[in-house]
């Protein structure tokens, strides 16, 4: 009985970091809400009702081998325009280089 009262409490902490936490940190948050349970216990309730924790989601995938497409050179290498206003210059900082 005590299982199916843990495991209530369990499954809403983990439904509530979308299935990102592992048992050591739903342990924690059992804690916090003044729960005395273990580790091991967590994660044997976790097993036996097969909730796992996401493993990975801090790494962004950088694809990589397609060249970047590049605009047309409309200024033509002229950086004395005829008149104010004619021709505009933004800061290029964001296009990448590799």
């Amino acid at each position: 009985m005590e299982d199916n009262r843990l495991l209530k409490l369990i499954k809403e902490s983990y439904v509530a970091s979308c299935g990102i936490y592992g048992s050591p940190s739903i342990q924690a948050d059992l804690r916090e809400a003044g729960e005395q349970c273990s580790v091991n216990r967590v994660a044997k309730i976790m097993r036996q009702h097969r909730f796992k924790a996401q493993i990975g989601y801090k790494h962004r995938h950088i694809k990589s081998g397609k060249t970047s497409s590049t605009t047309a050179n409309l200024l033509d290498r002229q950086f004395n325009p005829p008149a104010p206003n004619q021709t505009w210059v933004s800061d290029t900082t964001f296009v990448r280089t590799y």
